[in-house]
């Protein structure tokens, strides 16, 4: 087992794959070049002793990296999501009707 493991090691030069730093690209293939043009959503976990995980829902514009929306959930489901999505198009937008298209 430990001389298989060293064989791995060394494989990867001294260094676990779990480590690895992989870098993004420079740009992306498809660059936004204005706002609303395209929104990014992602959603943070985190554990806070003594309550549960917890997650954390953002809107981000791609364009200007502005955040949008974002909200705190004790779940991470479908409806959470669009719940997010919503609240951003309402919150951003100011209009309400926007949110049921």
């Amino acid at each position: 087992m430990v001389s298989s493991h060293c064989k791995w090691y060394k494989k990867w030069g001294g260094v676990s794959p779990n480590y690895i730093v992989d870098f993004a690209a420079g740009s992306f293939t498809n660059q936004t070049t204005r706002p609303n043009e395209m929104w990014q959503t992602d959603f943070t976990y985190f554990k806070i002793i003594g309550w549960g995980w917890y997650y954390l829902g953002t809107v981000l514009d791609d364009f200007s990296r502005k955040i949008l929306a974002w909200k705190l959930y004790a779940n991470m489901g479908a409806d959470d999501v669009k719940d997010l999505l919503d609240n951003g198009i309402i919150d951003y937008f100011h209009h309400p009707a926007l949110s049921h298209m």
